[in-house]
């Protein structure tokens, strides 16, 4: 029997008991049964369509957190220091120490020259002993070029990078240089903050062969305000349980001699995890990115 015969008999039914009723005078009036039918009727109709709701609870995630996505409108900040403001979730880290560090002028050579940088450091990490610092600095972008012509033709680069919005352009990279190479990048999207642009990729730097993870593997952010007078670089160490320890990983002449593969192995294999699987979340870093708000350092 289809949908609309069995409403039409239901239908009829209501209206005949309704009619029965009315022929009874002599007996006491019953109760109002209108609405249990039309509470049977519904029931009913809904086990026909086959719709009626699953009550069976979700199963959480019994070792990571799903994190929400990031949230078109920034939440009011939770930090603001020289002209520089951002929220972030408390999971990831105790504390945030701002600082104002001192230029650095490079004697023996501009490669290490720094000019003033507004500083955020995180205490209390949610990724502890990792070899780098979970930081964000911001620099003035025509100093850092006049003092570090280095730095300066990478943040031209960078420039160049975002305009293009290319995720497997071999150019991204961290600006503000490492005394290493670059040997991992994954996991590249182009992620907006408040006043400005930028790229971020898991990364991992090295001067000589090292497993792919913790303590090395970092979430980093290079971007530009709007005006490109600044240049934000962040770093996070990251870490994923998909990767082993390191010192599980036996570092001899077999990993030298196999090590590109190695790592073109784990870049896919990271590539594929989800956002929110990682250690802390992709998730709730990005979110932190995109609160930023560059004005006047």
């Amino acid at each position: 029997m289809n949908i609309k015969s069995l409403r039409n008999m239901l239908i009829l039914v209501v209206v005949i008991a309704a009619a029965l009723g009315a022929c009874l005078p002599d007996q006491k009036p019953a109760e109002d049964t209108s609405a249990a039918i039309e509470t049977a009727v519904a029931a009913t109709l809904a086990a026909e369509e086959g719709s009626l709701p699953d009550t069976a609870a979700p199963v959480p995630s019994p070792t990571w957190t799903i994190h929400p996505t990031v949230t078109a409108s920034p939440p009011e900040p939770d930090i603001l220091f020289r002209g520089v403001s951002f929220s972030y979730d408390p999971s990831l880290a105790e504390d945030i120490n701002p600082a104002v560090l001192e230029a650095i002028d490079d004697e023996g050579g501009p490669w290490w020259s720094t000019p003033e940088t507004v500083s955020f450091t995180f205490n209390g990490y949610a990724l502890p002993d990792a070899f780098l610092d979970a930081r964000i600095h911001v620099y003035n972008v025509a100093e850092f070029a006049e003092i570090n012509p280095t730095v300066g033709e990478r943040l031209a680069t960078l420039r160049q990078v975002l305009d293009a919005g290319d995720v497997n352009d071999d150019r991204i990279s961290m600006a503000d240089l490492f005394n290493a190479a670059q040997f991992v990048r994954t996991k590249v999207a182009f992620v907006d903050f408040q006043n400005g642009s930028g790229v971020r990729f898991l990364s991992q730097y090295g001067q000589a062969y090292s497993a792919v993870g913790w303590p090395h593997l970092f979430y980093g952010f290079q971007g530009l305000t709007e005006d490109g007078q600044y240049f934000i670089s962040v770093i996070m160490p990251v870490n994923h349980p998909s990767l082993p320890h390191p010192d599980t990983v036996v570092i001899d002449e077999a990993f030298a001699e196999n090590f590109l593969t190695y790592v073109a192995e784990k870049e896919t294999s990271l590539q594929a995890q989800p956002d929110d699987s990682f250690q802390p979340s992709l998730i709730l870093l990005d979110q932190l990115v995109a609160s930023l708000l560059v004005e006047s350092p």
